[in-house]
């Protein structure tokens, strides 16, 4: 099944934002939805995040540690659970402008 190359959210559909004095949280659940695989090949990560993260940024934080913890080979692809990727990416994510 082919994916689609922008995966913003649909109407009333939206990244969500919790917030508290210490921290806020911010769900990207939504990109999970809209992917038609249970991984993510790291060469389609652009994709996955809409340009947000590329693969050889994927790939360098992977070489230093700082990736996902949870990946797996492929032959000479590097994938990841679609779910542990998303928690990884929403542990990285800060909100931007005022609270």
């Amino acid at each position: 099944m082919p994916y689609k190359k922008n995966y913003e959210p649909a109407v009333g559909e939206k990244a969500t934002v919790t917030t508290s004095k210490t921290s806020q949280k911010i769900s990207l659940q939504f990109l999970a939805a809209k992917w038609p695989s249970e991984v993510i090949v790291r060469k389609n990560v652009g994709t996955f995040t809409n340009g947000a993260m590329t693969p050889k940024t994927q790939a360098n934080l992977d070489s230093l540690g700082q990736g996902p913890p949870e990946r797996i080979r492929i032959g000479r692809q590097v994938a990841y659970p679609v779910d542990a990727y998303i928690r990884w990416l929403e542990s990285r994510v800060t909100a931007c402008g005022r609270p």
